[in-house]
This record gives structure tokens, C-alpha cells and sequence, in this order.
């Protein structure tokens, strides 16, 4: 993999929505206090309990951000694609955080230690906003899914995450039940009776290991908002 340039940097939060709308002169001095960092597929980036203040911009790959309780039972919570942030709150509350990131494919991320990113938000503060609006809808979605954990249906569940991750990744989605299972918060059994339910509904098509959305409205509350995983 060829480094990111300076250029290619500026270039790669251009086109982050994330950054959507940030002066080119704010984006080239955060792209210069950036380090480019590799992780191969299956790499940890930060344990569960472990305190890391580092931020991390996507620029190739994905990152998979998941929590898992003493009994085992794993949640996927966050899937991280290219030109998106992680872990922007950590220099903020100063301490361990109860999560495990790792490199769900072969991953590049820009790099910022914590104190120098607090810094930079305070020498430029038209970023803050940006800052904000990413992890306010953040934190309703984590209310939004754990609603759904105690009401919804596991089908149901399971059209609503499929909704949204078409909406980020396209189609066809890369994921075994296995791994739909830990973004819905349910068994591999209970995805794997539910996805013969929505097949045979003709909401979805499945191939080992891929998934068509064919019908983004089955299940569909309207009063329903897109949860962010």
C-alpha cells in the first residue's frame, strides 16, 4: 500500500462526511498532524478496558467496533468504512472504555494522538460543529438499538440493520450470519430462521456470505429513523 500524501490526505476528508464542509485551510493543518498506521485483517486497535485517547481516520478497509459481556455474548456496534472517525470522545472522558476495535479487513487509518487533538479543536474551533453532529446521532442510534433489543422481533431487527447497512455499504452486503447476528445483538440460530423468513418474503436474496436488499420497506416503520452502525 502507497502512503498517503499530503494531497491525498486533504483529498480523503473532502470527501468524508464527516468533514463535509470544512475550510481547505483547517483540513491541510489536520491532515499535518496526522500518521498513517496499517493493521492487517484481524488486528486489535484497542481492547476491551484498555484506555486509548488516539483518534483514527479511516482511509481503506473497515474497522468492526464491538462490546462483549462476561458471558461471551458480542455486540457489533460500529462498522468504521473510509473517511470515518473512531474513537473522537475517548480524549474527552479520560478513561478505559469498555470496547474492542479490530481491522474487519486489511486497514489504513490517519492517526492523531489525543492531546494533540484536543489542541487542534481548540486552535480550530469551526470544526467543533462537525465534531457534534457526529456523535449526537451516534448516541441516539445506541438508545435506538437497545429499544429495539428489548421490543422488536429478531426479523424485524435484522430488516432494520440490513436497511441501514445497504444505505452505507450497497449491495451486495458482505456479511455471514454469523456476523449479522453480532450487529443485531442475537444468536447465529435465531439470524439464520430470520433471514430464511426475509428471503422468503422476498425482502433479501443471500449467496454464501453476501446479501441483496431487494425490498428496503418490509418491516418499515415510517416513524423509524436509520440507526448508525
Amino acid at each position: 500500500m502507497i502512503e498517503l500524501s499530503q494531497e491525498g490526505k486533504i483529498e480523503l476528508f473532502q470527501n468524508s462526511a464527516f468533514l463535509k464542509g470544512v475550510t481547505l485551510s483547517t483540513l491541510s493543518d489536520l491532515a499535518s498532524i496526522t500518521r498513517e498506521v496499517r493493521y492487517p485483517k484481524g488486528a486489535i486497535i484497542l481492547r476491551n478496558g484498555e484506555f486509548n485517547s488516539e483518534i483514527f481516520i479511516v482511509s481503506c478497509g473497515l474497522l468492526r467496533v464491538s462490546a462483549c459481556s462476561e458471558s461471551g455474548k458480542r455486540i457489533t456496534f460500529l462498522l468504521v468504512k473510509k473517511g470515518e472517525p473512531f474513537n473522537i470522545v475517548s480524549p474527552f472522558i479520560d478513561r478505559p472504555r469498555f470496547l474492542e476495535a479490530e481491522a474487519a479487513r486489511d486497514s489504513k487509518c490517519l492517526q492523531i494522538s489525543g492531546p494533540c487533538y484536543l489542541k487542534f479543536l481548540e486552535s480550530h474551533p469551526d470544526i467543533t460543529p462537525h465534531v457534534i453532529s457526529w456523535i449526537a446521532p451516534a448516541i441516539d442510534s445506541a438508545l435506538s438499538r437497545v429499544f429495539d433489543l428489548m421490543e422488536k422481533k429478531v426479523e424485524r431487527r435484522i430488516m432494520r440493520v440490513l436497511r441501514t447497512l445497504s444505505v452505507k455499504f450497497g449491495s451486495p452486503l458482505f456479511f455471514t450470519n454469523a456476523e449479522l447476528a453480532e450487529v443485531t445483538g442475537t444468536t447465529t440460530e435465531s439470524t439464520i430462521r430470520a433471514v430464511k423468513i426475509l428471503r422468503d418474503l422476498g425482502a433479501i436474496e443471500t449467496q454464501r456470505g453476501k446479501i441483496w436488499v431487494k425490498d428496503l420497506n418490509v418491516f418499515k416503520d415510517d416513524s423509524e429513523e436509520h440507526i448508525r452502525i
